[in-house]
Parts: C-alpha cells; sequence; structure tokens
C-alpha cells in the first residue's frame, strides 16, 4: 500500500453533561476547511487515512467451520448467553464516519480538474457506504448522519435510528456514486471502480437474501437487490480486468493464492492489503494450531474428487484422519492439514493436536519459516478477490431463479476447473438433493433446490476461513446451524493412533491416567514418543470427550457444560450497549434485545 502521507488524529474528545461519549467529534488538528480542502492534491492527503479502515479475516471464528478457538469471540459469548447490553464490547463508535463527513461537508471548497475531485468524494462515499454496511449488518439499523454531529446539533445528538430502508438506500447511494467516479486505478492497493463494483456486488447480495429469508423485517424488494449483485459482478467479469489465480496445478494453486508473498501480480486480487518484512506484518503465521482448529462440518462439505458428496460415502463416519483426505477436492488438503504435512523448517511431519479437534488450518499458513509466529508474516491479504465475484453472481442469479447452466459455466465451473474439480452440472443438481445439506439449509425449496444448496457448498468450500460464514449464515437466516456442537476428527477406539500416515502411532486416547491397557502392547520406545490425551482426570472430565463414549468424533465438554443455543430472530443482531442508550434514549435495540 501507498504510505500514507499524513494521519489525522485518532484522539477522541468527550461532549459535555448530557451530551457525553455517544458522537465521536472530529479531533483538534491543524486541518480545517478554512486552511485545506483546496485542491485534489488536499484530497487524496485527507482521505489516505480512510484506507486504514480496511482489513482482511483468515479465520470464521466461532463458526460452524471452527470446531475450537481457544480466546473467545463475541458470537461465542452471544451463543453461550453471556453477551448483553450490559456486557457487549462496543460497535458503537462513530470516529471514522466523523472524519469520512467532515471530509464531505468540506470538499466543496477545492477547486481544479471536477473529475479528479469526484473520485475523492467517490472513495469517501464508498468508505461511508462500508461504515454503515458494517452497522446493518450488526444492528439491523441506525441513525444516518451525513454530516459532522457538533455539541449544538440537539436533533442529530439525540436522534433516532432511522429505517432499515432509507439507510440501506443510502448505502446504495453512496456505493453507486462511487462506481460512477472511481478510477480504473492499476495500484490494487487502492480504491477503484471495480472495489467499489465488488462491494456493491457484495453488499446487494446481503441485503436482497436478508429480505427474502427474513421474512420478520416485512421489508420487499430483495429482487431489486439481487438483480443488482448480478449487474455488478457481471460488469467485472465481463471487463476482462479480471480472471482465477491458476498455474494448472490444482494440488497447490489454491493453497498459493493465499500464501503468496505480494498480490501485486495476481489477476484474481481486486484489492489487497500490502505488508512487507521491515513495516507492516500480519498474523498469518498463527492461524496454524495457535487458537483453534477446524471443523468436521467443514471437512465433510468438501466433495469427493469425482464430484460426488462424502458424507453419502458408505462408511464417511468411521474414517480416522489417515482416510479422511483421500480422493477429495483438492480444496480440502489445502484448507485443512492432511497427514503428512511438514511445517516449514521442520524435518518431520506435523503432529495434530486433539486440544482444537485436530484439523488444523493451513490456509493463510505461510511457507517460509522466516514468516511464522505472531506479527511475522507478510504475505499480502486480499480485500476483494474474483473469485468471490463468480459465486455472487451464481447465488444471485439462482435466488431470481433466471440461472442457467450458462451462468454456472462462466462462474462456479471456473472455480472448480482450478481446483481440478469436476463441473457443476444445474439438471444432475436437482436431481440429487445431498440431504445433509437440505439439514443445513431447510428453508431452501422449490425446482431448483439441490442447485441452490450446492452452489452454498461451493461457497463455504471457496470462502472458507475468509471471514464470510457468520454473516452468510445471517444473510439465509440458517443460525441454528451454528448452535449445534463441532467435532474434530474421528477416533476408531481408545489406544494408541497413527495421525500422520506414516504408520507408526504419534497419539493415544485414554479414558484417564489410570487406564492404560490400550496402550500396554506399545513398545516403550514409541509410547515415549505419544502424545497422550484423556477424557478424564482424577474422577472429573477434562476438555475433550469422543462422542460414541470410547470412540467417535473429538468433541469439547464446554457444549455439555454451557450449551449454545440460538434465539430467533435476536441472535441475527448484536445489542447497543447499554450506555449508549441511556446517553441516547431515542435508540432503540434490534429486535428481542
Amino acid at each position: 500500500m501507498k504510505k500514507i502521507v499524513l494521519y489525522i488524529s485518532a484522539v477522541t474528545l468527550l461532549l459535555q453533561g448530557c451530551e457525553d461519549d455517544f458522537l465521536d467529534r472530529i479531533p483538534e488538528t491543524d486541518i480545517t476547511g478554512e486552511n485545506f480542502f483546496n485542491n485534489p492534491k488536499d484530497l487524496e492527503t485527507y482521505t489516505n487515512e480512510f484506507y486504514d479502515y480496511l482489513g482482511a479475516s483468515t479465520s470464521d471464528y466461532s463458526t460452524d467451520n471452527m470446531a475450537q478457538y481457544s480466546q473467545g469471540s463475541e458470537l461465542e459469548d452471544k451463543l453461550r448467553g453471556t453477551i448483553s447490553p450490559e456486557t457487549v464490547g462496543g460497535g458503537w463508535s462513530w470516529g471514522q464516519l466523523r472524519n469520512i463527513n467532515y471530509f464531505l461537508v468540506n470538499y466543496q471548497k477545492a477547486e481544479g480538474d471536477q473529475t479528479e475531485i469526484n473520485h475523492y468524494v467517490g472513495i469517501a462515499k464508498y468508505f461511508r457506504a462500508r461504515f454503515y454496511i458494517d452497522k446493518i449488518k450488526r444492528f439491523g439499523s441506525a441513525p444516518w448522519y451525513s454530516k459532522p454531529v457538533e455539541t449544538g446539533d440537539e436533533d442529530l445528538l439525540y436522534q433516532a435510528n432511522d429505517p432499515r430502508e432509507l439507510v440501506v438506500d443510502s448505502i446504495m447511494a453512496d456505493l453507486e456514486f462511487a462506481v460512477k467516479h472511481v478510477k480504473e486505478d492499476s495500484d490494487k492497493t487502492r480504491l477503484s471502480k471495480w472495489v467499489a463494483l465488488a462491494e456493491l456486488s457484495r453488499f446487494s447480495l446481503y441485503e436482497g437474501t436478508f429480505r427474502k429469508y427474513h421474512n420478520e423485517i416485512n421489508i420487499g424488494n430483495a429482487d431489486r437487490f439481487l438483480k443488482r449483485a448480478v449487474s455488478a459482478a457481471d460488469e467485472i467479469i465481463n471487463s476482462g480486468s479480471f480472471s482465477l489465480y491458476s498455474t494448472g496445478n490444482p494440488t497447490e494453486d489454491y493453497r498459493n493464492l493465499f500464501a503468496m508473498e505480494s498480490q501485486s501480480g495476481n489477476p484474481e486480487a481486486i484489492m489487497y492489503l500490502d505488508y512487507d518484512s521491515s513495516e507492516r506484518t500480519n498474523q498469518n503465521g498463527v492461524v496454524f494450531d495457535y487458537y483453534w482448529g477446524l471443523s468436521k462440518s467443514l471437512a465433510d462439505s468438501y466433495l469427493m474428487d469425482n464430484g460426488t458428496s462424502f458424507t453419502t460415502l458408505t462408511g464417511n463416519d468411521q474414517k480416522a484422519i489417515i482416510e479422511i483426505f483421500e480422493n477429495r477436492d483438492p480444496r480440502m488438503a489445502q484448507t485443512i492439514m492432511a497427514p503428512g504435512y511438514t511445517r516449514p523448517g521442520s524435518p518431520s511431519p506435523f503432529v495434530t493436536r486433539l486440544s482444537y479437534g485436530g484439523y488444523n488450518q493451513v490456509k493463510f499458513w505461510p511457507k517460509e519459516e522466516n514468516k511464522l509466529g505472531w506479527q511475522r508474516s507478510y504475505n499480502d491479504l486480499m480485500v476483494y478477490r474474483f473469485g468471490e465475484v463468480l459465486l455472487n453472481y451464481a447465488e444471485a442469479k439462482a435466488e431470481l431463479e433466471t440461472i442457467t447452466q450458462a451462468d454456472i459455466d462462466k462462474s462456479i465451473n471456473k472455480l472448480r476447473e482450478r481446483a481440478g474439480m469436476p463441473s457443476l452440472n444445474m439438471a444432475a443438481a436437482n436431481t440429487s438433493i445431498d440431504p445433509v445439506l437440505a439439514d443445513q439449509y431447510p428453508n431452501v425449496g422449490g425446482d431448483n433446490q439441490g442447485l441452490m444448496l450446492e452452489l452454498r457448498r461451493e461457497r463455504r468450500v471457496e470462502l472458507a476461513c475468509e471471514g464470510f460464514r457468520e454473516q452468510d449464515m445471517y444473510r439465509w437466516k440458517a443460525g441454528s446451524t451454528l448452535a449445534k456442537p463441532q467435532f474434530g476428527i474421528f477416533i476408531p477406539e481408545l489406544g494408541e493412533h497413527d495421525v500422520t500416515g506414516d504408520g507408526v502411532p504419534d497419539i493415544a486416547v485414554l479414558n484417564s491416567p489410570e487406564e492404560t491397557s490400550p496402550i500396554d502392547d506399545v513398545p516403550d520406545a514409541i509410547k515415549s514418543t505419544l502424545a497422550i490425551y484423556y477424557l478424564n482426570e482424577q474422577g472429573t472430565p477434562t476438555d475433550l470427550y469422543l462422542s460414541g463414549g470410547s470412540q467417535g468424533f473429538v468433541g469439547f465438554n464446554q457444549d455439555h457444560n454451557v450449551p449454545k443455543s440460538f434465539i430467533e430472530p435476536q441472535y441475527y443482531y448484536y445489542p447497543i450497549p447499554l450506555n449508549e442508550l441511556v446517553l441516547n434514549p431515542n435508540l432503540q435495540q434490534p429486535p428481542g434485545w
């Protein structure tokens, strides 16, 4: 990313008396409407700060894509009933919006090329749209502010939530302005027309499906958004400016897409965050076996390499980890660590730990030893990529019931071709419905039920660990699935087990330290190297259990001790912090809160 030549101070000042806290004021700086915003260069300087608002995810925290996460998350707290307006962490900060709106009421005094000026206005409106998209996804509605709020603005300081329709229409207007006026920048670390179109496609799909499946909000016009999701994605596809990254090696290309150091030459990257070993690093080096493990549910989603469903395979629920990756979609072993995987810098295969279930994440994991560890990685991270656009296009067309085989061929089957997988056939999908998918998404029906379910599978597999899963489940009104206990690998019996595929036992699972008979026959030389896991110690269950008692899938006793639940429709939102409602009693909590 280009270095930002000026940073606006992030200091937040408090208003006085009963007007404290709930709207962040512009900090005291030398930048004012009187001495700045004179020309396009000033506008560029100011909008450079906005790029710090961007981020990229490398995990699907606490969703059904994850078996265990030791650090906890807001979603985990919500599902276990420990989140409330009194305890919620936040999400009601307005400092970013204050800075954006300050620009949007002061840029008019700039003189110069109007095309240049509109370019930077488009950037500001894109970032305002993203700010409010986060509010809509989190709270369902929020007050819409189109200018900075000052101390004396009583009406704005105590403004109630605006209707969802008003906020969403304002978001769409901002994005449409950005699409029309932001340039087609060749520097993919900077905002471009294509970035605005990608966000427009992403949000339009979100809003269209949310309105379609959430009849409790009683808002129509879902098709309007789905059609815009299609047209925005189609413009990117037809531009010829982007394509899927591929070297023709389906066993490596998908993982390399996320492990490559620089995205600058990647035709799939629409926008990325630039990292550097000396100036700007990230946490890619801790996605593997540090805080979380991936789930059996995600692993089961990957098809067999002939295109059939793994979960319909005879004996699929009795396969140990050294069998589970055989003849599967190549993306599986490029997302989840397969037996025999060797960590960078290590001479021996890595022995998976059961503490997180046994399915380690390798997607985003650097391939170089010097990039491993906390804040030591500097692989670029994509904010938008062409693969997502293809998924958006196909799903929106399917929701509109206008999808054809030609649409699938130009979208989903491009992704499958890169992965070395058979093409998705629309007719075959609709005549062979996967019962596991049908159970996950019970509100999907109609003539294209099978196709819709396969599109959701494809999205889950292709975008795994990129931070989409929680909101996808919300917009599909499938939140109840998030409350189900998640499991790790299958353990056929108590005793020793090979998890690296070399024929030598690596771990052992025992009922307790006193009950060692299952490994009594193991040679001492091997026994001394085993990582041993106990289901009970000193008469008390440990963190782990097996779903079948003495055999089964690795589970976590927390799911027994503090079971998850999903309350409809309350848990599709997060509460506004209580102190904000004390400061502004006109605000309304989301449904159920």
